[in-house]
């Protein structure tokens, strides 16, 4: 699977570190935890694999530090369609993004919204 990290302090990802899960539960779960490698706060299952590692795959995270929300989901259309929505009673600002997997792959990534 592939763990993304949304760190509120750079460098730092045991500390106020949300982490989103994507390719769990036999690559068709995804989830979103308060902390690196803690329990699923609120997790999704497609009836798909959700990463291929023959192919390319999107998906996309979003969070919102109006609503204080976080949101994960498959495919190009951020919130198009959405597979997780999550908002943590402690909402700290992600300024940083990390990310790891346990194959090899390529990563793209598009930056929306605000600056």
């Amino acid at each position: 699977g592939a763990m993304i990290a949304l760190e509120h302090v750079p460098g730092t990802i045991h500390h106020v570190t949300y982490e989103v899960a994507i390719g769990i539960d036999d690559n068709k779960g995804m989830a979103i935890r308060e902390s690196v490698g803690g329990p699923n706060a609120v997790e999704g299952e497609s009836g798909n694999e959700i990463l291929d590692c023959n192919g390319y795959k999107t998906f996309w995270i979003y969070w919102n530090s109006d609503e204080r929300k976080f949101y994960a989901g498959k495919g190009s259309s951020v919130k198009k369609s959405t597979s997780l929505e999550y908002t943590p009673g402690q909402y700290y600002m992600p300024n940083a993004v990390a990310f790891t997997s346990d194959k090899e792959g390529q990563w793209t990534i598009k930056k929306t919204g605000r600056k």
